[in-house]
C-alpha cells in the first residue's frame, strides 16, 4: 500500500507564516487575496470586489508586473476563478433538474409496467392492453415482451432494466 503524506502551509496573509517573507510573489498573491475577501466582507459584488483590489494593488505596488504583462487577462482569469462556485451552483441545479425529469420518466415506466403486467396476468393481448391504458401499442409491446422473461411473476424493476439494457 501507497502513503502518502502533504504538509498544508497556511498562507494566507494573517497566518504570518514565514515563508511570506521570503517569497515576494507568494506574499503578493496572499495580499491579493485578502484584499479580495475584504471587499467581499464589506458587501461588494465579486466583480467590484476584484476590481478594487487589483486598483489597491497596483497603487501599492503589488502585483504590478504581472498586471502590467497580462493587462485584461487578469480580470477575465480572476473573474473565472471566482466565478466557478456559481458554475457549480449552475450544474448542481441542472443534475437536480435532470434527476428529477429522469425519476418522473423512470416512475412513468415502471407504472406502465405495472399496469401491463397485471392485465398480462388476466390473459389480454397487447393489443387490448393498449386500447384500455390509452397507451402506444408499439410501447405496450415491447413491455409485453421484455415481460416474457419474467413471467407468471413479472417482476417489474427487473422488467424495467432489461428494457433499459435493450435485451
Amino acid at each position: 500500500m501507497l502513503q502518502l503524506s502533504v504538509k498544508v502551509i497556511n498562507i494566507n496573509l494573517t497566518s504570518a507564516h514565514p515563508l511570506l517573507s521570503v517569497c515576494r510573489p507568494l506574499y503578493e498573491y496572499s495580499w491579493f487575496t485578502w484584499k479580495v475577501r475584504e471587499h467581499l466582507s464589506e458587501r461588494k459584488s465579486r466583480d467590484d470586489a476584484l476590481a478594487m483590489a487589483m486598483d489597491e494593488s497596483v497603487r501599492q505596488g503589488i502585483m504590478t508586473e504581472f498586471i502590467a504583462e497580462h493587462g485584461s487577462e487578469v480580470r477575465n482569469m480572476l473573474f473565472t476563478e471566482f466565478n466557478l462556485e456559481d458554475a457549480r451552483e449552475v450544474w448542481q441545479e441542472e443534475a437536480r433538474e435532470d434527476g428529477k425529469a429522469e425519476g418522473i420518466l423512470v416512475g412513468r415506466n415502471c407504472t406502465l409496467i405495472e399496469q401491463t403486467t397485471r392485465k398480462l396476468r388476466r390473459g389480454k393481448t397487447p393489443e387490448v392492453i393498449a386500447k384500455e391504458l390509452e397507451a402506444d401499442e408499439g410501447e405496450i409491446q415491447a413491455i409485453c415482451r421484455a415481460a416474457e422473461a419474467f413471467a407468471p411473476d413479472y417482476d417489474t424493476e427487473a422488467i424495467f432494466e432489461a428494457m433499459r439494457r435493450g435485451s
